[in-house]
This record gives C-alpha cells, structure tokens and sequence, in this order.
C-alpha cells in the first residue's frame, strides 16, 4: 500500500513553488526517492527530527504558528495518553477544546470501528491545522485593516468617520478572536506572512506524513500486533480480531484503506486550504468595505424611513385639520 512520500510532497512543493519565485529550488520539498520506512517509533521520531525540523529546509528556520503535535506511539498505553493529554491542551480557542472533547471522547474512540490510533491522529493534525489557518486569517485581517483604516484617515485628514468608527470596531472583534486563538504570528508585510503560514503548514504537514509512514510500515510488519493494539484502546468494542483468513484480509483491507485514504486526503487539502487563504487576503478589504457601505444604507433607509413616516403624519393631520370645502 505503500505511496510513496517523496512524490506526494514534491507535488506540495511545485503548488507552493509559486511563492517563492525568487529561489525555484526551492519547490522541492523532499526528494523523489525519499521513502521513510520507519521499523520503530524511535526511528520515526529520528527521521521527522532530521529532515522535518533541519535549518537547511525553508520551513525550518522559523517557529511554528502552532506547536507540532505530539503523534503517540502504536501502542495502546501511549494513544489513550494521547486522547487525554490532547484533550486537556490549554493553547486552544474555546471552541477548538470543546469539539477536541467531543471527538477524542473515550467512549467514542473506543467503539470506533475503523483505524483508532489513525483516527486520533488526523483529529491532533485536523486541530492544529485548523487553529494554525484560523490564526492566519485573523492576522492577515487585522493587517489589511490596519491599512484601510490609515488610508481613510490619511483621505479625511484626521477627520472622524463613520467608516473609521466600522473600522474600528472590527478591528476589536478580531483582537479578542486572536487573543481567544491564542496565535503566535508575527507582524510582518503580506510576503512575508504568506511564507510563514506556507512554512508553518508544510512542517506541519511533514511531521504527519512522516508519522503515516510509520503507521504503515507497522501494519505491513505485523497486521496481528496493530489489531491488538487497537483493541485496548478506549472504553467500548470497536475492534474485532481477526479469526479467520477471510477476516484477516479483510481487516488489513480496512486499516490499508483507511490510511491511503488519509493520505490522500492530507496530500490534496493543504494546497486547497493555501489557495484559498490567498482568495481571502484578496477578498476580503472589498467585502469589509461592502459591508460598511450596505451597514450605512440600512442606517440611511431606516432613517429615511422614520423622516418620512413623520412627514406624512404632518401631513395627514394638516389635511384633516382643514375644512372639507377648502380640500
């Protein structure tokens, strides 16, 4: 079942070679013939250490946006130690804590019928990938906002505005977002922020692929130890052994399937998510702006609305006040 990794981040590497069109060696993320086939967990954390976390890779040079998660060990101890340890996290939003505690709920993942210590694992990287773009977004907004808000007090020389007061009200609300986020982006210009969040995401991805890898070498290895492993894991009785040859394939079909399917989904979402962070950043001053304008229309029209309501009152009573020969 093997894919082999090198290619999926090659691919990776010529969609976000366009961000760094200064230097186009550099869209080569890992070589073609890099294969990791990891005999031990110690042996994964070596690899993804020495290639995922080395200075001599772009994305390494810097902090992560977001901690990389911690993928546990394929043992049953260790994974619900996991399921524990990541649903006490503190550095998450409030919103992030509480779906962590629905999904990795032990109950939950111990009826789970699928590829538990797999499940986990893409709930950890679904989690720091959705804090690490949310986090981009607020700060990319905040910039954009900052910038607007300078350019119409520069055109109204100082002046206050209803536009400046919108402004920056917005301005509050994504600060308390970021502070409930917990984000740790830098200040920096638009180029510079677009190669954080890609050097960020690609580590990110690379520890996760490498973790996949690991996964799928133990279960080519030894397809009876992964199913009792699995067994032990949460509270319930998701897991069956396999008794037979007919169940024996069709269990190592379904851990098979699901790990090429999650690869697959992990290789084809992050490109997705870049591309349409980069719609966003574009997107988003016209919509802040259109907002504005259609919250101050609304504001005219009620307006208008109660001017009129009034006069027409005037009006009425003005006529019926009148004599009826003179109307």
């Amino acid at each position: 079942m093997k894919k082999n990794i090198g290619t999926s981040m090659m691919a990776l590497g010529i969609i976000f070679g366009i961000f760094f069109t200064q230097n186009p060696v550099r869209a080569e993320i890992i070589p073609s013939e890099q294969n990791p086939d990891f005999k031990s967990y110690q042996s994964y954390l070596d690899g993804a250490k020495s290639y995922c976390d080395s200075t001599d890779r772009y994305w390494g040079k810097n902090n992560a946006i977001r901690p990389i998660p911690q993928y546990p060990e394929l043992k049953a101890s260790a994974v619900n130690h996991q399921i524990s340890r990541t649903q006490n996290l503190s550095n998450l939003s409030t919103e992030e804590k509480n779906r962590l505690a629905s999904e990795l709920d032990i109950s939950r993942i111990g009826d789970f019928t699928g590829f538990k210590t797999l499940e986990v694992a893409r709930i950890q990287y679904r989690s720091t990938m959705n804090s690490l773009f949310s986090c981009a977004i607020v700060n990319s907004r905040l910039r954009i906002l900052k910038g607007l808000r300078e350019t119409v007090e520069s055109t109204l020389n100082g002046a206050n505005s209803e536009i400046t007061t919108q402004l920056n009200k917005e301005q509050t609300r994504l600060e308390r977002e970021k502070d409930n986020l917990q984000c740790n982006n830098s200040d920096a210009n638009q180029t510079a922020v677009m190669q954080e969040i890609v050097n960020s995401a690609t580590r990110q991805y690379c520890h996760y692929r490498y973790y996949l890898s690991y996964l799928d070498t133990t279960l080519e290895s030894d397809r009876a130890y992964v199913e009792n492993v699995e067994q032990a894991i949460g509270t319930g009785s998701g897991t069956n052994i396999a008794r037979d040859s007919e169940a024996w394939i069709k269990s190592y079909n379904n851990y098979a399937t699901a790990l090429e399917t999650e690869i697959h989904r992990a290789d084809s979402t992050l490109p997705r998510a870049i591309r349409t962070f980069m719609d966003m950043e574009k997107a988003y001053p016209a919509h802040l702006l259109l907002a504005i304008i259609y919250d101050d229309y609304i504001r005219l029209r009620n307006n208008l609305s109660t001017y009129m309501n009034a006069s027409t009152q005037t009006y009425l009573k003005a006529y019926n006040a009148q004599d009826a020969n003179k109307r």
